[in-house]
């Protein structure tokens, strides 16, 4: 499973595939996927454009109760939600057991190469 390095976060990110619901109004929900995640936040990919910075959320993944967030930030196609209320250590790890996607061989400098586990390789970047 392929564990992103973490700077000066407070809490160790681990790389997942995982399809979720994001619900920003009782008539705004729709689709997102989850890149990471990790006890206090996780980043979703893609819809960029649907959300601002500061902005209330409640994700919705694997079988978990609705997880209440903010967005921290916002780049490309990548936002930052930061969980109201951390997740246990315990569950994360289950998910990334579930969802993870390991590292299958090395890759250049910058990148890593990993197997989804549906039969097709992804490159990550790490920034």
């Amino acid at each position: 499973m392929k564990e992103i390095a973490d700077c000066d976060r407070l809490n160790r990110r681990l790389t997942v595939l995982l399809h979720g619901r994001c619900r920003q109004s009782s008539w705004q929900v729709f689709d997102v996927e989850l890149g990471d995640i990790s006890e206090g936040g996780c980043c979703v990919i893609g819809n960029a454009d649907r959300f601002a910075q500061g902005q209330h959320v409640s994700l919705r993944f694997a079988n978990l109760r609705n997880v209440e967030g903010s967005v921290r930030w916002l780049r490309e196609d990548r936002i930052g939600v930061e969980f109201r209320k951390p997740i246990k250590a315990r569950v994360i790890e289950e998910l990334a057991a579930s969802f993870g996607l390991p590292e299958t061989r090395s890759a250049p400098a910058g990148n890593a190469q990993v197997e989804s586990g549906l039969g097709s390789t992804l490159t990550v970047s790490k920034r």
